[in-house]
């Protein structure tokens, strides 16, 4: 929806996608599971074409893969309704909350705080078992990178 005030909104029609056969309707964006989180990438060497960037879980209904296709998926779009998929972050976590990413201007990174479960001994859960076992510890986890996947992303030391 838009607004010049901030207070009245107008709905926009974007007419990308299907529901119940209509495709009248402001859905932009159908390829994942759940949590689709944007934000807009205010690194300065970041491509215009890829100014908004999205966070989003997957499952098997849209990545297949070993893991069922499970995992934090990200996707880029210059105008914010087009989105690509860039493939799945090597992240380890479960990812079923709302999973969020900045640049950091000061330290030059990203920054993608998500979701993750580990059992009270401290080891990490698969995410196929989460529903399985029940004395574990939800947490937020945060991971860090200068390119988003491009080259290895960075996990602080657990305490």
């Amino acid at each position: 929806a838009e607004s010049a005030d901030g207070k009245n909104f107008k709905r926009m029609p974007i007419n990308k996608h299907a529901f119940n056969s209509v495709t009248h309707n402001n859905i932009y964006f159908n390829q994942g599971r759940d949590n689709f989180a944007v934000c807009y990438d205010e690194n300065p060497n970041c491509p215009e074409n890829e100014r908004y960037k999205a966070l989003a879980m997957g499952n098997k209904e849209w990545y297949e893969d070993d893991n069922g296709g499970h995992g934090l998926y990200l996707f880029v779009s210059g105008n914010g309704i087009d989105f690509e998929n860039r493939g799945k972050l090597d992240i380890p976590g479960s990812f079923d909350s709302y999973n969020v990413m900045f640049w950091d201007k000061e330290t030059e990174q990203y920054f993608v705080y998500y979701r993750g479960e580990h059992r009270t001994d401290g080891g990490d859960i698969d995410f196929d078992v989460v529903k399985k076992e029940r004395t574990i510890f939800r947490e937020v986890r945060v991971a860090t990178s200068k390119d988003l996947g491009k080259s290895k992303i960075s996990f602080p030391d657990k305490k």
